[in-house]
């Protein structure tokens, strides 16, 4: 271990304490301490009322979404309905996902109680999590296939393994550009606030709170589960609100409002970032509504990278490789949904 006292470069004002250790000549920690940060056996400023009211909304939409999947799965396998095949693929496929979280990011020490522990807690959490998918999928996928059919033919072809489906690569490839879009749409938002002379909020996500090497199957799978929660709780939340409101138009409406409202708690947004958080919300359910479940499930998951890794044009940084590595997956994910939209057929080739 080794400590430093100096100043920052940047605010030679600024006295900074850095600590760092390694281990068998590899950098295993390392904290820069600015003198208004907190020790952690300190007691913690309360959380602002914005991040409570989203901390809020988040577990009643969970807690709903999950008690309300439970007792439409339970019934619909009452009546015999549901693609069960279909939804223990997704599971099984998330399941061996959530668990290489546990094999590359953990820290293996050898102890063996230690580890077992570690395996114990991932595979818990892997099993929940993959059953909440489970029970997601076989509640909602007999209602959209009655109510919105259009909606999941691609995913049908694609849990079938027809991978070279034109219609599977042409979802794939919508949603790749539009949640590249709404990566883009959020950096505009981020510098928004400069043209009426106001500071840049702070971006803090899982990607900008913690720059570790050794997280990016982590990442991944926060990535993933966020493409596929997401979408499937998409498609509930707009369920209830059919029920609720009789119109369609309107349910699609207020889940773009509330993806708005909840896009503005999550960080520190000005009025002026409204339109973008609104423009980002009302894509996903356009996309939904008109390319269905698929397509949801790729936009969400490519908008994520923004989320959980860290971007930068500086490919030489430490902190890079795990955003390069999860880049090449969204463009090689977009190449190859761009090869499979034509059927196989040249996309340039001269019409006579």
């Amino acid at each position: 271990r080794a400590a430093w006292d100096g100043v920052d470069p940047t605010s030679p004002n600024e006295k900074v304490h850095v600590e760092a250790a390694a281990y068998r000549g590899r950098l295993v920690y390392f904290d820069t301490i600015y003198p208004w940060d907190r020790s952690s056996r300190q007691v913690e400023v309360s959380e602002p009322t914005r991040n409570k009211v989203f901390t809020f909304m988040l577990i009643v939409i969970c807690l709903l979404a999950l008690f309300g999947s439970a007792f439409l799965a339970r019934r619909n396998l009452r009546l015999g309905r549901g693609d069960r095949r279909g939804a223990t693929r997704v599971a099984i496929v998330f399941l061996v996902v959530r668990m290489l979280v546990w094999a590359f990011s953990e820290h293996h020490n050898g102890l063996a109680g230690r580890e077992f522990d570690l395996f114990l807690d991932h595979l818990a959490l892997a099993i929940f999590l993959a059953c909440f998918l489970w029970l997601l999928y076989v509640a909602l996928e007999p209602f959209v296939r009655k109510k919105w059919p259009g909606w999941i033919i691609s995913w049908s072809r694609l849990l079938a393994g027809d991978y070279r489906d034109p219609l599977v690569g042409r979802d794939l490839l919508i949603g790749s550009v539009v949640g590249a879009s709404m990566i883009v749409i959020a950096g505009v938002s981020r510098i928004a606030p400069n043209w009426i002379g106001q500071a840049t909020p702070a971006t803090i996500t899982p990607a900008t709170s913690v720059l570790d090497p050794g997280l990016f199957f982590s990442r991944f799978a926060a990535q993933l589960s966020a493409g596929l929660f997401l979408a499937f709780i998409c498609v509930f939340l707009l369920l209830v609100f059919v029920v609720v409101l009789r119109s369609e138009m309107l349910s699609l409406i207020a889940l773009g409002i509330l993806f708005t409202i909840m896009g503005m708690l999550i960080s520190d947004s000005t009025l002026i970032m409204l339109p973008f958080s609104a423009l980002s919300s009302f894509l996903v359910v356009f996309v939904l509504r008109r390319y269905g479940l698929l397509a949801t499930v790729a936009t969400l998951f490519v908008a994520h990278l923004f989320v959980f890794f860290p971007i930068t044009t500086d490919l030489t940084a430490w902190y890079a490789r795990e955003f390069t590595v999860a880049l090449v997956i969204c463009v090689l994910l977009g190449v190859y949904a761009a090869y499979t939209s034509v059927g196989g057929a040249k996309a340039f080739a001269e019409r006579v």
